[in-house]
Formats: structure tokens, C-alpha cells, sequence
């Protein structure tokens, strides 16, 4: 080897050297100035700030993608369009590599790099640089720039797992509230009165639920609600609140009230706000008084009611008008019947019929009939008796699977 060629590959290995150490440098500084960050955004400030200066640019950004949407720094702030900058994460992922721009004719900007960060094998954000302040970039830029953006993936990774654990924390922290707040909503026990035994229940698929029912007792009187909001979750949970509400305002401002003026005055006063978020409920409306063991009530498209009496045969109660929040008039009509000694009426939500089974078999309405059917064949038998027996009838049947449908229900039987 001649002493030129010696002195070329010496100095060759002093580039690669120097380029390391730049390299290794760069990532010291970027550790250093990141280590104590604990937030997406936080992070993402400072790789803009330091790509500015470890790269001597006039411009860098970073581009994460959130959603539907994006979130973005840039230093200098807004010198380039979000149009832009998405258009050029739109191509590294296309493209599913580093791009490289030059002789851009986007104003402001002679040239650019930029880089994919990946995370669980997809690219999710980029980081770039514009306009090198002592000429094009170079190869070893773009090298590095790739370094620094793994560095940069590996550690908004943890910080985006650590965000999503919070939104969990604090999902479950709200959603924890809503079900206390909703369980608090309901009555704390069942009222007694004299000719009738009553029980009720109610349990939700989710943390909360759109089922809902309510007592309200006088003296003799008793009225109550039975009420199946379309959906579940939180949004059902809201809008149960306000049927409930509704009912209790509006039932205290009529003069003379029947289950079924209540109803329409109801769906009167909820039609337009159901209406805007697309949601109906059906409701089963009931007003008994002990002196008479008369039964008033309306029924807008709620199922399954189910009457029997005493050592009879079982029958449905049809829903005569539709659900609230479906039509401005709810169609409902008033309806009566007597509950003698011994009869049962079984209110329910169809997350009874609906329940579910290993094999996607469904409970159906036939068992129901015999519930009703066994309840009123035997004095004995009380509400409760009914109530605790249906809950155990879908435990034993669903054979563990986990119901996908809040199921609630109000038993009353006719007692001497």
C-alpha cells in the first residue's frame, strides 16, 4: 500500500469517526434533553427545538398522527402548511421509507428530509428538517436523521402508552362516578302497599345503562316506570336521567294525570332532543290504587309485559304505541286491568328474551310465559321469589357468556 493510498484511507476512517461521534453526540443531547419529559407534547417540542440546532436548519417539525386528525410542532411555529406537512407524511408512509425533497417548489423551502418514526410496525409519526443553513444535505444527515427518529420512536412510544393508560385511569375513575350517580337514581328499595307484593331489579351489561325504572307511593297509590333506552354505555346512562326527570316534572304540573296523558306529555318534551341524537325509548307506564286493585297503564313499544292470573294461562300485553322520541304523537291509549289475589304481572327489558347463550341461542319469550305461569300458580310465591328466579333462569341458561343487553325488571303479584 502506498503512503497515498495509506493517508486517503486515514483519513477516510477520521471522516467515519467524526461522523460517529457527531452522531453519537447528537443522540447524548437529544437523551439529555428528553429523559425527564412526560408528555406527548412536551417530547415533541423539544425534538423540533434540537433537530434545529444539532442540524444547523433553518426549519424542523414533527408530525403525529392522532386519530383522524394530526398533531404537530414546528420551530420556526407555522412556517410551513399543515397541508403540506401532511401531504409529506402521507408520502413516507406510501412510500414506507425516508423522503428526500429537493428543488421543492414549496415557498420557503429548497430542500428537505424526512423521516418515518415507527411504532408497533406502523409509521404513526415523522419528523423533517427544511433549508440546511451550510449547504444540501448529505448522506451522513440522512443517516442520522434516521438514528434520531428510532430514538425519538422508542421513547414517544412509552409516552404514548403512558397517556393512553391515563385516559383509561380516568375513563374508568368517570365511568365509576356515572354508575354510583345512576345506582343513586334508582329506588332504594321497593314501596308496600297493602293488596300487592312487589320486586324489582335492575342490571346492567356496562358500567351503566339505558334500563331504568322508578316508584313513586302515596298512601294507596302507587305509580311506577319501567324504561329501556336505546343503546348503553355513558350516552344511554345520560338520556335515561332525563326520561326520569321528565316524568317527575312533568307528572307534577298536570292536574288530573293518567299513565297515558303522562306519556304523551313526556314524549312531547323529549321528541326533540331525542330526535337530534338519533335515540328512542320505550316505556311502560303504571298507576294502581290499592282501594280498587286497579291497574291504569300505557305502554309506548315496550316488551315483554306479561299478566297472568292466579292458576290461569299467561299473556302478553302489547305495546299499543310507539316509543318515545319516534313520533312527535306516541299513539299510546289508556289501558286497566285488575290485579286480584294471586295475579302476576311481569314487567321486563328484552335483555331477558335477548340473552345469550354459548351457542347464540336466545332465551325467548316461552320461558317467560312459564315464569309467569309458576309465579301465579302458588300463593306462596312471592315477587320476589319471581324476580330472583328470572335472574337465576338466564345465569343457568347463558352458562357463564357475558350478556351484551342490560336486563331490568318490576314484579308485582295481587296479595290478600
Amino acid at each position: 500500500m502506498t503512503t497515498h493510498e495509506l493517508e486517503a484511507d486515514i483519513e477516510l476512517l477520521t471522516t467515519e469517526l467524526l461522523e460517529r461521534q457527531d452522531e453519537l453526540v447528537a443522540l447524548y443531547n437529544l437523551a439529555q434533553s428528553t429523559r425527564n419529559l412526560v408528555d406527548v407534547e412536551g417530547l415533541l417540542a423539544v425534538v423540533v427545538k434540537e433537530l434545529r440546532a444539532l442540524f444547523r436548519v433553518e426549519h424542523s417539525f414533527v408530525l403525529l398522527r392522532d386519530g383522524d386528525g394530526m398533531r404537530e410542532q414546528q420551530n420556526p411555529e407555522e412556517r410551513l402548511s399543515g397541508e403540506t406537512l401532511f401531504r409529506w407524511f402521507d408520502q413516507v408512509r406510501e412510500k414506507q421509507r425516508d423522503l428526500i425533497i429537493t428543488k421543492s417548489r414549496v415557498p420557503h423551502v429548497r430542500d428537505a428530509l424526512v423521516a418515518p418514526l415507527v411504532i408497533n410496525g406502523e409509521i404513526v409519526a415523522a419528523v423533517g428538517l427544511s433549508n440546511r443553513l451550510d449547504g444540501a444535505f448529505s448522506a451522513p444527515d440522512r443517516k442520522r436523521l434516521l438514528m434520531i427518529a428510532e430514538q425519538v420512536g422508542a421513547h414517544l412510544e412509552n409516552l404514548l402508552l403512558q397517556e393512553e393508560r391515563i385516559v383509561q385511569v380516568r375513563l374508568q375513575s368517570e365511568m365509576r362516578l356515572a354508575r354510583e350517580v345512576q345506582g343513586r337514581l334508582l329506588p332504594k328499595g321497593v314501596p308496600s302497599l297493602s293488596g300487592l307484593d312487589l320486586a324489582a331489579m335492575s342490571l346492567s351489561a356496562l358500567d351503566v345503562g339505558g334500563d331504568f325504572y322508578d316508584f313513586v307511593a302515596q298512601d294507596a297509590f302507587l305509580a311506577f316506570a319501567l324504561g329501556d333506552v336505546a343503546g348503553k354505555g355513558m350516552s344511554a346512562a345520560m338520556l335515561v336521567a332525563m326520561v326520569r326527570t321528565t316524568l317527575r316534572t312533568a307528572g307534577q304540573f298536570m292536574q288530573t294525570v293518567v299513565p297515558s296523558d303522562l306519556m304523551q306529555q313526556a314524549n312531547v318534551l323529549l321528541y326533540d332532543d331525542f330526535t337530534e341524537v338519533g335515540r328512542f325509548a320505550t316505556l311502560f307506564l303504571g298507576f294502581y290504587e290499592t282501594e280498587t286493585r286497579c291497574l291504569q297503564y300505557a305502554n309506548a313499544g315496550h316488551s315483554p309485559v306479561i299478566f297472568c292470573p292466579a292458576n290461569g294461562e299467561a299473556e302478553m300485553l302489547e305495546a299499543d304505541g310507539v316509543p318515545l322520541g319516534v313520533l312527535d304523537d306516541c299513539l299510546v291509549v289508556p289501558r286497566e286491568l285488575c290485579l286480584n289475589v294471586g295475579d302476576v304481572l311481569i314487567v321486563a327489558t328484552d335483555g331477558f328474551p335477548e340473552a345469550e347463550n354459548a351457542t347464540g341461542a336466545m332465551l325467548g319469550y316461552r320461558k317467560l310465559f312459564e315464569m309467569a305461569t309458576w309465579g301465579a300458580s302458588d300463593p306462596a310465591i312471592s315477587a320476589e321469589n319471581i324476580r330472583q328466579t328470572l335472574y337465576d333462569m338466564v345465569s343457568d341458561f347463558s352458562e357463564g357468556v357475558a350478556q351484551n343487553d342490560d336486563m331490568t325488571v318490576i314484579v308485582l303479584k295481587g296479595t290478600a
